[in-house]
Protein backbone atom coordinates (compact mmCIF):
# COMPACT_ATOMS: atom_id res chain seq x y z
CA UNK A 1 0.00 0.00 0.00
CA UNK A 2 2.88 2.65 1.19
CA UNK A 3 4.38 1.94 -2.39
CA UNK A 4 1.47 3.51 -4.12
CA UNK A 5 1.49 6.31 -2.12
CA UNK A 6 4.65 7.03 -3.11
CA UNK A 7 4.15 6.96 -6.37
CA UNK A 8 1.27 9.46 -5.78
CA UNK A 9 3.48 11.52 -3.78
CA UNK A 10 6.00 11.68 -6.95
CA UNK A 11 3.39 12.44 -9.40
CA UNK A 12 2.34 15.38 -7.55
CA UNK A 13 6.06 17.01 -7.49
CA UNK A 14 7.04 16.76 -10.71
CA UNK A 15 10.50 15.98 -11.16
CA UNK A 16 10.78 14.36 -8.11
CA UNK A 17 12.58 11.37 -7.06
CA UNK A 18 13.63 8.64 -4.66
CA UNK A 19 17.12 8.04 -3.71
CA UNK A 20 19.24 5.61 -1.57
CA UNK A 21 21.10 7.66 0.93
CA UNK A 22 22.92 4.82 2.74
CA UNK A 23 20.52 2.21 3.32
CA UNK A 24 17.70 5.06 3.68
CA UNK A 25 15.40 6.11 1.09
CA UNK A 26 14.84 9.66 0.84
CA UNK A 27 12.07 11.73 -1.33
CA UNK A 28 13.28 14.41 -2.98
CA UNK A 29 10.47 17.04 -3.56
CA UNK A 30 12.90 19.29 -5.28
CA UNK A 31 16.99 19.98 -5.58
CA UNK A 32 15.96 23.89 -4.83
CA UNK A 33 15.77 24.56 -1.54
CA UNK A 34 16.45 21.31 -0.49
CA UNK A 35 13.43 19.71 0.03
CA UNK A 36 13.04 16.36 1.00
CA UNK A 37 12.86 13.82 3.57
CA UNK A 38 13.86 10.16 5.00
CA UNK A 39 11.31 7.68 4.08
CA UNK A 40 12.81 5.26 6.71
CA UNK A 41 10.00 4.20 9.22
CA UNK A 42 7.13 5.63 6.88
CA UNK A 43 4.74 2.08 7.22
CA UNK A 44 0.94 4.46 6.71
CA UNK A 45 -0.43 6.74 4.62
CA UNK A 46 -0.33 9.49 7.95
CA UNK A 47 2.76 8.70 8.51
CA UNK A 48 3.79 9.82 5.02
CA UNK A 49 0.92 12.79 5.38
CA UNK A 50 2.40 14.32 8.49
CA UNK A 51 6.17 14.13 7.33
CA UNK A 52 4.94 15.76 3.90
CA UNK A 53 3.39 18.62 6.25
CA UNK A 54 6.41 18.92 8.40
CA UNK A 55 9.02 18.78 5.91
CA UNK A 56 8.09 20.27 3.29
CA UNK A 57 5.63 23.15 4.52
CA UNK A 58 8.38 25.34 4.89
CA UNK A 59 9.12 25.08 0.88
CA UNK A 60 5.44 26.28 0.17
CA UNK A 61 5.68 29.50 1.73
CA UNK A 62 9.94 30.59 3.87
CA UNK A 63 13.22 28.44 1.83
CA UNK A 64 14.83 31.66 -0.25
CA UNK A 65 16.02 29.41 -3.54
CA UNK A 66 16.45 33.04 -5.55
CA UNK A 67 17.31 36.31 -5.05
CA UNK A 68 14.11 37.16 -7.25
CA UNK A 69 11.10 38.01 -5.49
CA UNK A 70 9.30 36.30 -8.88
CA UNK A 71 10.94 32.89 -8.89
CA UNK A 72 10.74 32.25 -4.86
CA UNK A 73 6.98 32.74 -5.56
CA UNK A 74 6.79 30.46 -8.22
CA UNK A 75 8.88 28.15 -6.27
CA UNK A 76 6.36 28.75 -3.20
CA UNK A 77 3.41 27.82 -5.75
CA UNK A 78 5.13 24.84 -6.64
CA UNK A 79 5.34 23.10 -3.26
CA UNK A 80 2.02 24.25 -2.50
CA UNK A 81 0.53 23.03 -5.66
CA UNK A 82 2.47 19.46 -4.61
CA UNK A 83 1.43 19.22 -1.15
CA UNK A 84 -2.05 20.17 -2.08
CA UNK A 85 -2.20 17.94 -4.91
CA UNK A 86 -0.80 14.83 -2.41
CA UNK A 87 -2.60 15.55 0.42
CA UNK A 88 -5.88 16.24 -1.89
CA UNK A 89 -6.06 19.54 -0.48
CA UNK A 90 -7.01 22.99 -1.02
CA UNK A 91 -4.66 24.86 1.64
CA UNK A 92 -3.76 28.59 0.61
CA UNK A 93 -0.23 30.59 1.26
CA UNK A 94 -1.97 31.72 4.63
CA UNK A 95 -2.88 28.45 5.69
CA UNK A 96 0.35 26.48 4.74
CA UNK A 97 2.24 29.42 6.53
CA UNK A 98 0.13 28.83 9.77
CA UNK A 99 0.48 25.52 9.17
CA UNK A 100 4.51 25.49 9.17
CA UNK A 101 4.49 27.66 12.05
CA UNK A 102 2.82 25.21 14.10
CA UNK A 103 4.22 21.54 12.69
CA UNK A 104 6.86 22.81 10.34
CA UNK A 105 10.36 20.56 11.21
CA UNK A 106 8.44 17.78 13.43
CA UNK A 107 7.15 20.32 16.00
CA UNK A 108 4.08 19.87 17.66
CA UNK A 109 4.13 16.14 16.03
CA UNK A 110 1.96 15.00 18.46
CA UNK A 111 -0.81 17.66 17.51
CA UNK A 112 -0.09 17.31 14.20
CA UNK A 113 -1.03 13.57 13.81
CA UNK A 114 -4.29 14.95 14.91
CA UNK A 115 -4.49 17.30 12.30
CA UNK A 116 -3.79 14.81 9.88
CA UNK A 117 -6.10 11.93 11.25
CA UNK A 118 -8.93 14.93 11.16
CA UNK A 119 -8.42 15.01 7.71
CA UNK A 120 -6.55 18.47 8.06
CA UNK A 121 -8.94 20.67 10.20
CA UNK A 122 -7.79 24.12 10.84
CA UNK A 123 -9.42 24.27 13.67
CA UNK A 124 -7.01 22.61 15.27
CA UNK A 125 -4.54 25.14 14.20
CA UNK A 126 -7.14 28.19 15.50
CA UNK A 127 -7.39 26.76 18.59
CA UNK A 128 -3.31 26.06 18.97
CA UNK A 129 -3.01 29.88 18.16
CA UNK A 130 -6.32 30.78 20.36
CA UNK A 131 -4.58 29.09 23.26
CA UNK A 132 -0.85 30.96 22.48
CA UNK A 133 -2.91 34.12 22.98
CA UNK A 134 -4.44 33.59 26.30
Amino acid sequence: MIDEKIKRLLRAFPHSYVMHIAEFPEFIASNKGNQYFCLDGVYSLNCLQQKVISNLSRGACKTIVSSRKKENEEFYKFMLNGINTFLETEFTHEDIERIYTHFGNGCNSHICFQFVNDNFDMDIIDELERRAND
